[in-house]
């Protein structure tokens, strides 16, 4: 059995971003869309939480858009989201599913916790199953990456983020929201 950092389940730190959530939906956007990745850590202080996914993250932001309008929706903050989707009042968690469903996605890769205890760099790949997370420690204790037991969860962070589209014809992609217009044109971009 291999060890989790030659794991083809192990993720290097780079290649998955940490944002703090108190970051804005619209950084986290342009975050993922640097990085090219599906995915990004939320870090509570400096503890890591969840794992959220860029698709959660652009139906969330097109939800509070129609809500509140774009203005307002690109600026909240990741903690804000989770609460939206956490609080069935709030309707976002349904909003999530509908569309994740309909694409064909499993809704409970939207946001995906982080394990509580991390794991060594050099310990056997564990046998763990479902949708959880794992910090890996390097040598230094300093974190080296993630582990996920979980295939489906893996292809999300590999997959880079869906783009948005502008309303100027031709339509065309912008990598975020940024603030709601398009950064080659100046139209509105479909949120």
């Amino acid at each position: 059995m291999a060890n989790i950092v030659a794991s083809r389940r192990f993720v290097a730190t780079h290649r998955l971003p940490a944002l703090p959530l108190w970051v804005s939906g619209s950084l986290a956007c342009a975050t993922l869309a640097k990085a090219e990745s599906g995915a990004l850590i939320a870090v509570d202080g400096e503890l890591p939480r969840y794992l959220i996914s860029g698709w959660f993250l652009k139906v969330a932001v097109e939800v509070a858009a129609k809500q509140m309008g774009a203005p307002s929706a690109l600026t909240l903050p990741l903690s804000e989201q989770l609460v939206a989707f956490w609080d069935p009042s709030r309707r976002l968690i349904e909003a999530v599913e509908a569309r994740f469903k309909g694409a064909g996605r499993n809704p409970e890769l939207a946001v995906v916790a982080i394990g509580d205890s991390p794991l060594l760099h050099n310990a056997a790949e564990p046998a763990f199953e479902g949708l959880t997370l794992w910090s890996v420690l390097g040598p230094s204790g300093i974190p080296a990456g993630w582990y996920s037991a979980d295939d489906t969860l893996l292809e999300v962070i590999q997959t880079p983020p869906d783009t948005w589209i502008c309303t100027n014809e031709p339509p065309h992609k912008n990598a975020d929201p940024d603030s709601g217009k398009c950064r080659s044109c100046g139209k509105a971009l479909i949120l």
